[in-house]
């Protein structure tokens, strides 16, 4: 909301308020009086909007920036590529095995770094499922990346597991599917110690 555009309405509505308030009380320090309890509110509300839109505007300028990053980020890319390969039955699971260890830590940790903006709400998870949902379940509900990374590793993927809990439970509680749910991280041996 463009707060510039409705400052005449805001200032009219307050002008109006006070005059309806002083006939009807006829008394002027009473009807002072609520009139600056109602401008206080509404210009609480007005900062409240003001700071929401901010904040709203912020956070998609991250996610915009870190998907630019992503998408620039031949190594990232390359790690996507193969497990949509796999995914697919393109390639067999020697193929996941086999690509270079650091580029699928580095992809995992890529999307990890979500977890803690949205364990502290910086992040909400509704605005960034169309941007990374995709990326983040490709990868963590592989279970050829789960059996060679993410269960022996466990211990330094907390966040992968947090985040997919949160994640999870918010793609069902809004009937969205969920990609390779069949294999979902949730079915590993170590899910529920590692996602607390």
């Amino acid at each position: 909301m463009n707060l510039k555009k409705y400052k005449l309405h805001i200032f009219g509505f307050l002008v109006t308020t006070y005059y309806i308030i002083w006939s009807r009380l006829g008394d002027l320090h009473t009807a002072s009086t609520i009139f600056v309890t109602v401008a206080t509110i509404v210009a609480g509300i007005s900062i409240w909007i003001q700071l929401k839109r901010d904040c709203d505007l912020k956070e998609a300028e991250f996610l915009l920036g870190y998907n630019s990053k992503f998408i620039f980020d031949s190594n990232l890319t390359d790690v996507q590529q193969i497990l949509e390969q796999h995914r697919n039955g393109v390639i067999p699971d020697s193929a996941v095995e086999d690509m270079d260890r650091q580029q699928l830590i580095n992809y995992i940790v890529y999307l990890e770094a979500l977890s803690p903006l949205v364990k502290n709400s910086i992040l909400n998870i509704e605005t960034m499922d169309n941007l990374y949902s995709y990326r983040f379940f490709l990868a963590v509900n592989n279970p050829v990346v789960q059996r060679i990374e993410l269960v022996p590793e466990a211990e330094y993927y907390k966040g992968c597991f947090n985040l997919h809990k949160q994640w999870e439970l918010f793609k069902k509680k809004n009937n969205m599917p969920i990609l390779m749910e069949s294999s979902s991280l949730r079915y590993t041996e170590v899910y529920e110690q590692m996602s607390k």
